[in-house]
């Protein structure tokens, strides 16, 4: 595992980068300099992992912002944009961010003109001053409840007004709980990779975001 928690692991015979717990990694620092755990902000960083990747120049980067966010204020995001704006230079500029909405307050009440994803063009021409440089894409998926989920998902997002957004300080999920955010995800990944069951599975990096930028801009 490389610095800021990211992973290098194959796709389609290509390199990504993949960000793993950013806080995890700050408490291992911690504990290998033999550091108290609230020095742990100390170390340079962000949640998401998005620096280290526009930092490394990478062409395509996915970000699924799971992280407790029930205002949908967007805190690790807009850290990690104004850092790299700061740092780096790179202006970050997104589409349709504002699809991406709370859970309504009335629990029988569906969402409307939302989504659970959005996408973003990175400047790297404008960063390095070269137009020969192509720009990099973003795709951000950030967890919401629509009410328009399966029957298991609805059943447990009703009984609990807090999901999917519940506090992880208390690790031990029930198994409903569990099942509820795995079917979740699941159901957020086939959104927005536009996979049903007439539409295959996108076969490259790039036909996955040819079809969420589709889906976030429809011509």
């Amino acid at each position: 595992m490389g610095k800021h928690g990211l992973m290098p692991f194959s796709f389609m015979n290509k390199e990504f980068l993949h960000n793993k717990d950013g806080r995890a990694i700050r408490i291992l620092m911690c504990i290998i300099l033999n550091y108290p755990l609230k020095s742990m902000d100390m170390f340079e960083h962000e949640n998401l992992g998005l620096y280290e990747m526009v930092r490394r120049r990478c062409r395509f980067i996915v970000i699924s912002d799971a992280g407790r966010d029930p205002d949908f204020a967007f805190e690790d995001l807009g850290n990690a944009v104004r850092k790299i704006s700061i740092d780096l230079g790179v202006p970050i500029r997104f589409e349709k961010l504002e699809r991406l909405k709370r859970r309504p307050q009335d629990v029988s009440q569906i969402a409307e003109d939302c989504d659970y994803h959005a996408v973003a063009e990175i400047d790297y021409q404008e960063a390095d001053g070269n137009v020969g440089v192509e720009n990099g894409l973003i795709l951000y998926i950030k967890t919401g409840y629509h009410g328009t989920e399966s029957a298991g998902v609805r059943s447990y997002a009703m009984a609990n007004l807090d999901f999917p957004h519940q506090s992880t300080a208390n690790q031990w999920f029930s198994e409903s709980q569990f099942e509820s955010y795995r079917a979740l995800g699941e159901h957020i990944v086939w959104t927005v990779s536009g996979t049903t069951g007439t539409q295959a599975a996108p076969a490259t990096i790039a036909d996955l975001f040819a079809r969420a930028e589709s889906y976030v801009k429809p011509a």
